[in-house]
């Protein structure tokens, strides 16, 4: 991995004031890794970079990789967390990568593309090819049985962002103040800045000493906050093991653009109250696009990168905590009161059943499913009825603002054939005397999301719904179950 060297080209020391760190006179400083969060929200730094006080080309500060001098934009770049050298250059002799063809290549943006063998002279002098194969796509690409390592970024993430971490929460009482400016850039009419925000958080007793608990309730209370997530347009989260605190703005943002908070103290955490002893250290004093590379894993030496996953080193399967369970019956208009669906409906009066979003946090759901009894179920008839319905039970799914509508249940068949997934014991059918039970179940590899209450605006809610559209009320009993977990803040 690339240093960070700052070269001083004057006489004199340069003082970085908004880190708090000197480069020695005519001299150089190595940048700590544990500093490079402080270097790349400093504005100081940048100044001296691009500032070309000392020559046409050369600035009071420039930016090495350990190996190499930088450009002012390379150099910016790498203090900011976002650079990479190509693979190859055939303008930079310095970068040890040849590419030879007998066909032709294309260097496009940094990025090569080529259709010739990758060949080579092993010990021996003998000529050694990469093997190739086609892929799904059609394209040809390199055969390997090596176990891939991913050291490199995915691209660069443009959402204004910043972060602050709770050393100490204080005794109870403590206040904590996070304010955030409003903006005031942009051109279009209507005009679309977003207004100031202030949200004060008092220590509760059971908090005093326990940071992570403190900034699970800040994030929970801040993502429940319908002004902080639709109108300002941001959202909280918490690095999992330490009381760190992300804040990121749902707005795609450039660098530059109005969504962007840019001026030092446009984001603050104050700390008041009685006693008021609480130890805050904030990240950043602004909100901007600070084109981060998004890994899989979180940098530790740059707290504000999460990454992918929020993690980092090995990942076990851990115990989750019960309370996290989400188990919910559909009820008639969602009341919470009725919920059996053997109902006397019809297509045009229908009788409907939901799962509602709930009002606090984001779910996933791994399975639904339908289960009931009747005297004498039967294939190739709706349950114990005597015929098929004529149009069926309906089930339709809100998730994450896209709506989806499976098949129409119109027959035991489809509750085995058309609903329950993956097979095997996803349909059930346990006949006794007097009393047959079902159970039809549709489980999903991957859990689909329902968005807390209000994420879409108001009535424009995530959710399950069932559709009774005939007369099943001599069914026995039809239920339906939406089973998965909580979300985490």
């Amino acid at each position: 991995m690339a240093q960070r060297v700052l070269k001083n080209n004057t006489a004199s020391p340069v003082n970085i004031s908004d880190v708090g760190q000197t480069v020695p006179a005519s001299g150089q400083l190595v940048i700590n890794p544990i500093d490079y969060g402080k270097y790349e929200g400093s504005s100081d730094v940048i100044g001296f970079i691009s500032d070309l006080a000392v020559g046409p080309t050369t600035s009071t500060l420039t930016v090495s990789d350990g190996t190499f001098d930088l450009s002012i934009n390379e150099g910016t770049r790498l203090i900011q967390g976002g650079f990479s050298r190509p693979i190859s250059d055939g303008e930079d002799p310095t970068i040890k990568a040849k590419v030879t063809d007998s066909t032709g290549t294309t260097e496009y943006d940094k990025r090569l593309f080529t259709e010739s063998i990758i060949a080579g002279l092993d010990a021996l002098a003998a000529f050694r090819r990469v093997n190739t194969k086609v892929r799904s796509d059609g394209l040809n690409a390199l055969a390997t049985d090596a176990t891939v390592v991913v050291e490199s970024t995915f691209g660069f993430d443009q959402q204004p962002d910043t972060f602050f971490r709770v050393v100490e929460t204080g005794g109870a009482g403590t206040t904590w103040t996070i304010d955030i400016a409003g903006t005031s850039n942009d051109p279009t009419v209507p005009d679309r800045d977003a207004p100031s925000y202030q949200k004060i958080f008092t220590v509760q007793v059971g908090e005093v000493g326990d940071e992570e608990a403190f900034v699970n309730r800040m994030v929970t209370e801040l993502n429940q906050d319908t002004v902080f997530r639709n109108t300002v347009f941001f959202k909280a989260q918490k690095a999992t093991d330490r009381g760190i605190l992300h804040i990121y703005s749902e707005k795609f943002s450039a660098s530059g653009e109005f969504w962007e908070r840019p001026l030092a103290g446009d984001f603050q955490v104050t700390i008041g109250g009685s006693p008021g002893d609480g130890v805050v250290v904030v990240g950043f004093d602004n909100i901007i696009s600070r084109s981060k590379p998004v890994t899989i894993t979180r940098d530790f030496d740059s707290p504000h990168r999460l990454g992918l996953f929020g993690i980092t080193g090995d990942v076990n399967v851990t115990s989750k905590a019960l309370s996290d369970l989400y188990l919910e019956k559909a009820s008639l208009d969602g009341l919470g009161t009725v919920f059996d669906m053997a109902r006397n409906a019809s297509l045009g009066n229908p009788d409907i059943f939901l799962v509602n979003a709930q009002p606090d946090r984001d779910h996933f759901i791994q399975e639904i499913r339908f289960y009931g009894n009747g005297n004498g179920i039967q294939f190739n008839r709706f349950l114990n009825l005597n015929n098929n319905l004529t149009n069926g039970v309906q089930v339709t799914i809100k998730s994450e603002d896209v709506v989806t509508t499976l098949f129409p249940i119109k027959s035991t068949d489809d509750f085995k054939n058309e609903f329950s997934f993956p097979g095997g014991d996803a349909f059930r059918l346990d006949i006794a005397s007097g009393r047959d039970d079902f159970l039809a179940t549709f489980q999903f590899p991957n859990p689909f999301l329902i968005n807390a209450a209000g994420t879409h605006g108001a009535g424009n809610d995530d959710f399950i719904e069932i559709k009774i559209q005939d007369n099943i009320s001599q069914v026995g009993f039809l239920g339906f179950l939406a089973k998965g977990f909580e979300k985490e803040p």
